[in-house]
């Protein structure tokens, strides 16, 4: 009994670790390559704060990937013992079948009870700091988090729309800003012809300078 459920784990451990790897990987890094060049070849951003940025990312992905990659990994492992008959083997030789998947049942619940505790402390801290790296990333490189044509409703009264970013120069040109005033009353528009964005470390902010 013991040795053919350590069988039933290899054949269940191996696609587990495949599954959840390829999955994290494409979704951290392929769903995001785009981005990520972008911000390194475009926007001149370090790429040590971009790999920071999807390392934080990790955790957070992890809890999707994760019970995805457990129903892969088990439907692989009892498919593949269907599909060559160890089943049928196994039954007939008089074991108790459920009995050898009470190790599969005891991952999953584990898996289970890891993620409530995982969410909950390493995720939470994760999404916090990969915030405060973002922020302090838009401190150092301001034109980085805008781009150009898409308006942008970051800010709490305004809204911008910017037609030209120059990263190099880290200036804005031609920059339309509205403040929403209420229902009954006319959006305020501001055009300002050029615009930079100048950070203020000590208090964790930049101001915009018409």
């Amino acid at each position: 009994m013991k040795i053919l459920r350590n069988y039933i784990l290899r054949e269940f451990l191996g696609p587990l670790l495949l599954c959840l790897g390829v999955l994290t990987f494409i979704m951290v890094l392929i769903g995001n390559l785009k981005r990520i060049a972008d911000l390194v070849i475009n926007k001149g951003v370090d790429i040590f704060s971009v790999i920071q940025i999807f390392i934080y990312l990790t955790p957070y992905i992890v809890t999707y990937t994760l019970p995805i990659s457990i129903l892969v990994a088990v439907l692989l492992a009892l498919g593949r013992l269907s599909g060559d008959n160890e089943v049928i083997a196994i039954r007939a030789s008089g074991i108790n079948i459920f009995k050898l998947m009470l190790p599969l049942l005891t991952i999953g619940l584990a898996a289970s009870l890891a993620l409530a505790v995982f969410n909950d402390q390493a995720a939470s801290y994760s999404h916090f700091a990969y915030r405060k790296t973002l922020q302090e990333m838009g401190i150092k490189n301001p034109t980085a988090a805008f781009e150009e044509g898409v308006f942008i409703d970051s800010f709490k009264k305004y809204i911008l729309f910017i037609y030209h970013v120059d990263q190099k120069k880290n200036r804005l040109n031609n920059i339309r800003i509205y403040e929403p005033q209420g229902e009954d009353r006319p959006t305020r528009t501001i055009v300002a012809k050029a615009g930079e964005f100048i950070a203020i470390p000590g208090e964790h902010a930049i101001k915009l300078k018409l």
